[in-house]
């Protein structure tokens, strides 16, 4: 081809590929029957009568159809740049599995050996004609056997509703499309199959295995990068329909693998979703199926520390055994890297390179960073603490103790029993009783967590508040008008880009995720519809302004109205209380 100019040549793939489709559409469009059958035979497609007699859009669609076959094009580049089980396997076993890397299943993942274990992964429950769903999943390894026991078991994530048990296989499909064909014979590892006897015993994801394979570790669960910042608790209207409403529930988790349904303590069920329109959503579906009680739509919270704090000491409650420590900010940088699970600072990384990374460019003593206890919450939290001490006899037998007194506290925190973010504590000395029947767990768990929460109470406690970076588009006309709504809001606009063909404008900018309820609506009615709603994506938290411990400012607001909803005290227990 040759740059197109005034009078040059044209294109060769404008005449040999966009003319001739150009032609149809005028030709179907416009009803111009003799020259739509010369287009349709020189690309050999043949319309019976009845099809001719459709609506032009209708025929327009089916020709396009036809002429554009997606099924083969999809299916070819299928089978030509995916590799086979056998090869993808050898380099993503070790990824996939969550046991050693030197037991009998590894092994039959990685070689994708038909001998070896069953093991077959469950990606997603598939609705199917009937109320109940089908278990649609991979075998990585062995064969399954129709009439054979297998073992369910849970996937590697948090999931609260989450089922396991053993199940006696009745039949399986191989799925084509939207056709289920039955299979009578063995299925051998490397096949895509579906089962529709494990409804009632997966929720989302899970791995199936041999019922005598009980040390077999599941599947590692596939990731989502999203960030579940706005919530809403729900609770039926009448109590006896609870039994129906955790079926709902059950239901929704299967069909959105985004949504998580912790249940709380109060008695409630908590909906987590990514932003306002999918809380909606997954509301809806809810309120369809049965009367409930829905709360406002809320916002999660973070905690953290602004400064070093003083060295805080807190007794067991026999008074025999003393915890020294001092909390202080890590540093958002850092908060990033540890949550990045490719990351060398990442929970699981390797002891020394973590260490000699932390002390090269954070400025860490190497033998503090070494000497890292436990992260939270959930083990791999941005929250780190820390061994600081010398010479201590028997820490080793109360570090159980210690590391589940840092999970309570990263996952209750002291302002309003949020999680933590950021912080980093220091056990700088312990006192212990010589007898090891002062020091158990009801004496050190608590006295821990005292320690730890003083200390963060000394470092300037703070609120963070999730932020969002979003989009809109407007037409130039309404600019102004969405200017003045996102400066009521708080948000910052980090700049604008104008189209010039369409006349519209895109706006980009950060805001807080408690300032966006409710943003689309304003959005329509002030500019009369000439501004889309937002497009919204977490982006990361910030501190929220103002004090918390102090009085009359919206840290403080935003603490009182959460301790009092979660049925605490609506004032934050002062040093004193910990130091008792």
């Amino acid at each position: 081809t040759t740059t197109t100019t005034t009078m040059g040549p044209k294109r060769a793939f404008c005449h040999f590929c966009v003319e001739p489709v150009r032609n149809i559409f005028d030709a179907i469009m416009n009803e111009k029957q003799e020259k739509l059958d010369g287009l349709l035979k020189a690309v050999k497609i043949e319309l019976r009568s009845d099809e001719r007699q459709q609506p032009p859009e209708r025929l327009l669609k089916y020709v396009m159809k036809t002429l554009f076959t997606m099924d083969h094009t999809l299916l070819r580049m299928v089978t030509t740049k995916l590799p086979s089980p056998k090869e993808a396997q050898a380099y993503r076993a070790e990824l996939m599995y969550s046991g050693p890397a030197d037991d009998r299943y590894f092994q039959g993942i990685k070689g994708c050996d038909v001998e070896a274990p069953l093991v077959m992964f469950v990606a997603k429950m598939v609705p199917c004609d009937s109320e109940d769903r089908i278990a649609f999943g991979r075998i990585f390894s062995g064969k399954l056997k129709v009439d054979h026991k297998v073992r369910v078991i849970k996937a590697v994530v948090p999931c609260e509703m989450e089922e396991q048990g053993v199940v006696k296989i009745t039949q399986s499909s191989l799925v084509m499309g939207k056709v289920q064909r039955k299979l009578s014979v063995c299925v051998p590892c490397g096949n895509i199959i579906s089962l529709p006897c494990l409804h009632q015993h997966i929720i989302q994801t899970a791995t199936v295995t041999d019922e005598e394979s009980t040390d077999c570790h599941p599947l590692r669960a596939m990731e989502y990068n999203l960030s579940r910042v706005v919530y809403a608790a729900v609770e039926p209207i009448k109590p006896t329909d609870m039994p129906r409403m955790v079926q709902c529930l059950k239901s929704i988790s299967r069909s959105d693998p985004i949504v998580r349904i912790p249940y709380e303590e109060s008695g409630v069920h908590t909906l987590r979703c990514v932003d306002e329109l999918h809380l909606k959503t997954v509301v809806s579906k809810v309120e369809a199926a049965l009367e409930v009680r829905t709360s406002k739509f809320l916002t999660s919270l973070r905690e953290t520390v602004m400064t070093e704090g003083r060295v805080c000491m807190a007794a067991s409650p026999n008074r025999q055994n003393r915890l020294h420590g001092k909390a202080m900010p890590l540093g958002e940088k850092l908060c990033r890297r540890v949550e990045d699970s490719s990351d060398e600072l990442h929970a699981n990384a390797e002891v020394k390179v973590r260490a000699r990374t932390l002390a090269d460019e954070f400025e860490w003593d190497v033998s503090e960073a070494r000497r890292i206890w436990c992260f939270g919450p959930d083990k791999v939290g941005p929250n780190i603490l820390v061994d600081c001490t010398r010479g201590v006899h028997g820490l080793c037998e109360v570090k159980d103790f210690i590391a589940k007194a840092w999970e309570w506290t990263t996952d209750d925190g002291v302002l309003c029993e949020e999680l933590l973010r950021g912080v980093r504590v220091d056990l700088t000395g312990v006192v212990f009783h010589a007898d090891a029947i002062h020091r158990g767990a009801g004496q050190v768990i608590p006295t821990a967590r005292k320690m730890m929460c003083g200390s963060v109470l000394t470092a300037e406690p703070r609120l963070m508040e999730p932020v969002y970076l979003f989009e809109i588009e407007a037409l130039r006309t309404a600019v102004h008008t969405v200017h003045n709504i996102l400066r009521n809001r708080g948000a910052v606009v980090l700049g604008e880009l104008n189209a010039s063909v369409s006349g519209m404008c895109t706006i980009r900018g950060y805001l807080p995720v408690m300032q966006s309820f409710g943003l689309g609506l304003d959005l329509q009615s002030e500019t009369g519809g000439q501004a889309f709603p937002p497009h919204v994506v977490f982006d990361h938290w910030q501190v929220m302004p103002g004090d918390p411990l102090a009085s009359e400012n919206p840290a403080f607001t935003v603490v009182s109205e959460t301790r009092v909803r979660k049925g605490l005290n609506k004032e934050i227990p002062g040093l004193e209380y910990y130091a008792r």
